[in-house]
């Protein structure tokens, strides 16, 4: 759900910060300190070349449609993955793969684990639970909690692997080794 771009085009960078949060899921984020899908767009006369850690380039042509290039975003998104120990988990699809068996999470146990996974050195439980439930006028520090153990509990099930949070002045924080 979280990216980061950068480009040797400017107008191109523009474009794609004006549009992504916009014609996508996903969320642009410019901080330090994250786990993060990294895109970068390198343009030339002819095409542009997309490109991240671990994943192919892959290549649009020159004249595009701006829809190529969210399509090719999107593959990217579905290739990312971030270890937690011995599970592989995809952010962007909301599942998670141990030993070859796949466990699709719920809309918010992969929005809770997305957050804590994005921002290593953990994120407020405020923030955390306003960007989960946004229309909620008051802030139940149990509903948080009972979500997140319903998390470690799906976790655990799945691949006999507990999660490690921790909490300090109010920040959550995942441990991942």
């Amino acid at each position: 759900m979280f990216i980061n771009i950068n480009s040797n085009d400017l107008n191109l960078l523009q474009f794609l910060e004006e549009n992504i949060s916009i014609l996508t899921t996903s969320i642009l984020l410019k901080e330090t300190n994250t786990r993060l899908l990294e895109l970068d767009f390198t343009s030339s006369k002819s095409d542009i070349k997309i490109s991240s850690p671990n994943q192919e380039i892959l290549t649009i042509s020159k004249p595009f449609h701006f829809t190529q290039i969210f399509n090719k975003i999107n593959i990217f998104q579905q290739n990312y993955c971030v270890n937690i120990g011995s599970i592989y988990y995809f952010p962007f699809l909301g599942t998670l793969t141990f030993n070859n068996n796949k466990s699709l999470l719920s809309e918010t146990q992969n929005h809770i684990l997305c957050r804590l996974v994005c921002f290593k050195e953990g994120i407020e439980k405020n923030i955390l639970y306003k960007s989960i439930w946004p229309r909620d006028k008051d802030i139940s520090e149990n509903k948080l909690d009972t979500h997140l153990t319903n998390l470690r509990s799906h976790i655990l099930e799945f691949s006999n692997q507990r999660l490690n949070f921790k909490t300090v002045k109010g920040s959550i924080k995942l441990d991942i080794s």
